[in-house]
C-alpha cells in the first residue's frame, strides 16, 4: 500500500515534526509512506525539506508559488496516478484544496489530519470555513485531540500525536530547587509571547533567580526581543531563535506554554518525555494531557496572567512538586504517546480505507478524462 502525506510548508513546526518521526515508523509497519511537500519557496531554503533529507525520510517536492491553479491540481492528480498512490493523507487547508480534487481524479482515497484550531482573525476564519467544507468531502478525518472532532465528520478517528521516547538515562527530573523555565515554539500571536513575558515578570518578583530560555523563531521575534529589554528582563530571559530543543529539555526544570489556541502540541509531549512538568494555559487538548488523578502539570485560564504566574510559582516554590509531576509526565508519555502506537493506529485506518478502495470498481475520473481526450470529437453544424 502506497501512502503520500501532503503538506504545504517551508518551516518546521509540530505537524512537520510528526511526519519526520512518523513516516519511518509507518514504513516499519509495512506501509510504503512518503512526504509530499508543497513548497512555496526555493528548495534550498525549505527547512522541512532539509530535515527530511538529513533524516533520510522519502520525500517528493511540488512547487506551489502564487495562487491555487486548476492546472496544478491536474498535475498532482497525474503524479498520484503515475506513482500509484493508494491513499493521500493531507495536512492543512492548502494541501486539502489541492489534494481532495486530485485524489478524486486519480481514484485514490483521501483523509485529513486536523492538527489544531486557527486564530479568530477574519482571514483565519475564512480558512477554517474552507477546511470545514473540504472536511465534509473527505473519506476520513483524523483529529489529534478529542476537542477537534467535528459534528459532521464522516469517518472520524482521534489519533494523538506521538513521539520517539528518549532513553530513561536522558531524563533529568527537576531537583528540589527548580529555577530554569523553558518555552519552545513559534513567536506569533496565537502563542501569546507577550503574555508569557508579563507572567514571567510576576514570577521573577517572588523568585528572583528564575530564568527563562525561549527557543523558537517567528514573525514577532524582533518585537519580543525589544519587549524583554523594555521590561528589564534581559539578564533573566534568553532568546535563542530556532534551534534543536533536545539539549534544552535535558537541562531545564519546567516547560511553559502560553498559547491562546492549541491542538495537542508536540513540544509538550517531547518535554514530558524528558521528565519535565508543564505549566500551560487551559487550551486545546492540554487538560486531557496534563489532568487526571495524578496530574503531570498545572493549568491556568488563557486570559488570566496572574493565575498563570501563580501556577509557575507553585512548581518553583513547593519542594518536590516539580519532580513528582515530571515523573508522572514521563510515565504518561511512555504509556500513551509512543511512536509505534501512532503508526499502528494509522496503519489500521489505512487498511480500512484500502479495502473500501479495492471494492470500488468505478473507473477514476482521470482515466475517464484521458480516455475522453484521446477519443475523436464529432462536431455537427
Amino acid at each position: 500500500m502506497r501512502v503520500l502525506h501532503l503538506i504545504r510548508t517551508a518551516g518546521f513546526g509540530g505537524a512537520e515534526r510528526v511526519l519526520l518521526n512518523g513516516i519511518p515508523a509507518l514504513r516499519e509497519e509495512g506501509i510504503d509512506a512518503c512526504v509530499g511537500v508543497l513548497d512555496p519557496g526555493h528548495e534550498d531554503e525549505n527547512v522541512f525539506l532539509q530535515m527530511l533529507k538529513e533524516h533520510q525520510v522519502p520525500w517528493l517536492r511540488y512547487v506551489d508559488r502564487g495562487r491555487l491553479q486548476p492546472t496544478k491540481i491536474l498535475k498532482l492528480a497525474m503524479r498520484l496516478k503515475k506513482q500509484r498512490i493508494d491513499i493521500l493523507h493531507v495536512h492543512g487547508y492548502r494541501a486539502a484544496m489541492y489534494g481532495l480534487p486530485a485524489a478524486r481524479m486519480a481514484g485514490c482515497k483521501v483523509l485529513l489530519t486536523r492538527h489544531g484550531v486557527l486564530s479568530r482573525h477574519v482571514r483565519e476564519r475564512m480558512v477554517e470555513e474552507v477546511e470545514r467544507v473540504l472536511s465534509e468531502q473527505m473519506d476520513a478525518i483524523v483529529p489529534v485531540a478529542e476537542h477537534l472532532k467535528g459534528s459532521n465528520d464522516t469517518l472520524s478517528r482521534v489519533i494523538h500525536n506521538c513521539i520517539p521516547i528518549p532513553s530513561k538515562s536522558s531524563c533529568s527530573y527537576p531537583g528540589n530547587n527548580p529555577r530554569k523555565l523553558l518555552y519552545v515554539g513559534r513567536l506569533s500571536q496565537e502563542k501569546a509571547p507577550f503574555f508569557l513575558i508579563d507572567a514571567f515578570a510576576e514570577v521573577q518578583e517572588r523568585v528572583p533567580d528564575v530564568t527563562l530560555d525561549i527557543v523558537g523563531d517567528g514573525p514577532l521575534f524582533g518585537e519580543v526581543e525589544r519587549y524583554i529589554r523594555v521590561r528589564n528582563l534581559s539578564s533573566h530571559v534568553t532568546l535563542h531563535g530556532f534551534m534543536e530543543p533536545t539539549p534544552f529539555y535535558e537541562k531545564s526544570d519546567v516547560l511553559v506554554i502560553s498559547s491562546k489556541r492549541e491542538g495537542l502540541p508536540m513540544v509538550a509531549l517531547e518535554a514530558m518525555s524528558y521528565g519535565l512538568p508543564v505549566v500551560s494555559t487551559d487550551v486545546g487538548g492540554m487538560s486531557t494531557l496534563l489532568g487526571g488523578c495524578i496530574p503531570a502539570g498545572l493549568l491556568a485560564p488563557s486570559d488570566d496572567l496572574s493565575a498563570f504566574a501563580r501556577q509557575i510559582n507553585s512548581l518553583l516554590m513547593i519542594s518536590g512538586l516539580a519532580r513528582a509531576f515530571g515523573q508522572q509526565a514521563r510515565k504518561r508519555i511512555v504509556n500513551r504517546h509512543h511512536l509505534q502506537r501512532w503508526a499502528q493506529e494509522h496503519a489500521a485506518l489505512y487498511d480500512e480505507l484500502y479495502v473500501q478502495r479495492t471494492h470500488s470498481h468505478h473507473p477514476d475520473m482521470l482515466d475517464r478524462l484521458l480516455h475522453w481526450s484521446k477519443s475523436p470529437i464529432e462536431m455537427k453544424l
